[in-house]
């Protein structure tokens, strides 16, 4: 068995919400691992942005693959979200060559938000600790590669290129964020599945946001220690789980882009926010003002 849809991205722009959302459709199966990234690395290794943590997680033999849809039944849309799959180049093609009818959703989020929420999330991962504009000027020597996981165009234009533009769904966070069932609803028409379905909003996912007060608080939350390990058999998954999250919200703190730093980033994006603007018929002026 194998999806006949894929939400491809991108990364902090809802993926994790609309994911949850989904699979809480009775006629809609999700993968139970959300990113299995499969598709972005057939036949190499994992590079680029976060190739660590790719290492880790990827699955990369089909009959893995395969297996994450075992437990489908009688659902008509089945689906996965890799973020991965927008960014990386290789993956749409690898999609269209084993599954060319496949649908695509693509969530978008204004470019200058996305790159922060990156930037913050690496920050809160351990993997980061420059500023943001120090982040930004060292763009060509880290890996994490901020602004270019936010220049849309080229990644949206190579999957309606390969899919067709019937086949290719793109929202937009801001508008998923205020209308919900709306778009909802025309997702799921989209699937094909019940329309009428009510999800349940009352639950939030991903929405921490901030950057820690304390690195070396933080690196002892996110990181492997010796304490940790040694605490780990006496206390249950869940209630270490309560533990890290407390700790991880009590240390954050949360700051905005700089008001001039945000100025030249919206100059910066112009260019491609005003192409993927024509590409999709859509207005993003919201995005540069």
């Amino acid at each position: 068995m194998l999806p006949n849809f894929f939400i491809v991205g991108a990364g902090k722009s809802g993926t994790t919400s609309l994911y949850n959302y989904l699979s809480e459709h009775p006629q809609i199966y999700m993968s139970p691992i959300k990113e299995p990234h499969y598709f972005a690395f057939i036949g190499e290794k994992p590079y680029g942005p976060w190739s660590t943590y790719h290492k880790l997680v990827v699955i990369n033999k089909i009959a893995d693959y395969k297996k994450l849809f075992d437990n489908v039944k009688t659902e008509i849309a089945i689906g996965e979200a890799s973020v991965s799959y927008l960014f990386y180049p290789n993956s749409a093609g690898n999609i269209r060559k084993l599954i060319p009818n496949a649908k695509i959703i693509i969530l978008l989020r204004n470019p200058i938000d996305r790159a922060f929420s990156n930037y913050q999330q690496s920050v809160r991962l351990g993997i980061e600790h420059l500023t943001f504009e120090e982040a930004l000027m060292l763009q060509d020597k880290i890996s994490h590669q901020y602004i270019p996981q936010s220049m849309y165009y080229k990644q949206v234009k190579r999957y309606i290129d390969l899919f067709g533009k019937n086949r290719v769904k793109i929202y937009i966070t801001e508008d998923f964020k205020n209308e919900p069932l709306n778009i909802l609803k025309d997702l799921f028409c989209f699937l094909k599945v019940d329309s009428n379905f009510m999800p349940n909003f009352d639950s939030k996912y991903n929405v921490g946001s901030g950057s820690p007060k304390s690195l070396i608080l933080n690196d002892f939350i996110v990181k492997q220690n010796i304490l940790k390990n040694i605490l780990k058999p006496f206390l249950p998954f869940k209630i270490r789980e309560y533990v890290r999250k407390l700790l991880i919200n009590k240390n954050m703190t949360r700051y905005t882009i700089a008001k001039e730093t945000r100025q030249k980033l919206k100059i910066l994006f112009r260019d491609d926010v005003n192409k993927l603007a024509n590409l999709i018929g859509q207005d993003l002026s919201e995005w540069l003002k």
